[in-house]
């Protein structure tokens, strides 16, 4: 599996992997706490300490499993998530959107960025401590590309 720009490219002639109920139940738990240790695991699933090891290790090495990281949960911190979706006029230059998304992606409360070729053309993730901070980001945006921006519309 190659990563190319975000993107992952998958090959036709991949197999789907076979996993058991124990390699669920390790994932599973592993999605619920990624620094969860092994120990832990090992009396949740009734396997060993090395059956845990090997199992987690064959899934890495099968692309099961890519990594594990923290999720951080930023109500705690006071902040709330805004998925924004952007329609946008496909006449403006085509460097007019690429300096859009790079905008985009220099500000440091969009957390992604999604492009489609549906009815809308870009989401994005962002964050904010409530709404008057969400208006004052999307004004900030909006400001930015008057002629690019045709409609938006937000889901929190």
């Amino acid at each position: 599996m190659t990563v190319t720009k975000g993107r992952v490219e998958e090959t036709l002639k991949q197999r789907p992997v076979k996993i058991d109920i124990k390699d669920k139940r390790i994932l599973t738990l592993l999605a619920e706490d990624s620094r969860m240790p092994i120990s832990q695991i090992k009396k949740k699933v009734q396997l060993s300490r090395d059956a845990i090891d090997y199992r987690i290790k064959r899934l890495m090495e099968k692309g099961v499993l890519i990594r594990c990281f923290s999720v951080v949960n930023l109500k705690q911190f006071g902040y709330h998530k805004f998925h924004v979706f952007f329609l946008t006029d496909e006449r403006e230059p085509e460097a007019e959107h690429k300096r859009f998304v790079d905008y985009l992606i220099g500000l440091p409360f969009v957390r992604n960025i999604i492009e489609y070729t549906d009815r809308w053309d870009y989401e994005i993730v962002m964050v904010a401590k409530d709404v008057i901070d969400f208006d004052n980001k999307m004004t900030q945006i909006t400001n930015q590309f008057p002629n690019l921006i045709i409609e938006k519309d937000k889901m929190q």
